[in-house]
């Protein structure tokens, strides 16, 4: 699936389920592409300033938020002022990265529901300048389509 969505979309796509100290690259299909944006499985992103991340935070209850950000020392003002966001998230159904993490790093990504929650997330990533509102409309639609296909595989 990964491989099929890194080709079709032309960037880098990842999975990534939850921890506690943030989302874990779990699988990855790099783009090929002279210049690309890469990272190694097993690497853990940061919660509240990537895509992946606030998407595990949206799917959380506003209580599990709290005390997670109290538990990784994070600031409840901090996570307060990223309600907004995260509601915007979980009526849309997928998050947007432009450069919150890493200046002139792009993600969109969404999630991969099970049993009522956030099991994983789907991303695609790259340079932000081939992030246009096209690219980004179209990633979101590819995306959601792929999450929906993995869904009714493991439902089936």
């Amino acid at each position: 699936m990964l491989d099929r969505l890194r080709q079709d979309l032309g960037e880098s796509v990842m999975a990534c389920r939850f921890t506690p100290r943030g989302p874990l690259c779990v699988a990855v299909s790099l783009a090929q592409r002279p210049i690309s944006v890469q990272i190694r499985t097993g690497t853990t992103l940061p919660m509240m300033c990537t895509a992946q991340g606030r998407l595990f935070l949206a799917g959380m209850s506003r209580r599990d938020r709290l005390q997670w950000a109290t538990a990784q020392g994070e600031s409840p003002e901090a996570l307060a002022a990223l309600e907004p966001v995260l509601a915007r998230m979980r009526t849309e159904g997928h998050a947007l990265n432009q450069g919150d993490n890493e200046p002139d790093i792009a993600a969109v990504s969404v999630p991969i529901k099970g049993a009522g929650r956030s099991a994983l997330t789907l991303s695609v990533f790259g340079t932000l300048s081939r992030f246009d509102p096209g690219f980004i409309q179209r990633a979101q639609a590819v995306l959601k389509a792929a999450a929906a296909e993995l869904v009714a595989e493991i439902a089936s």
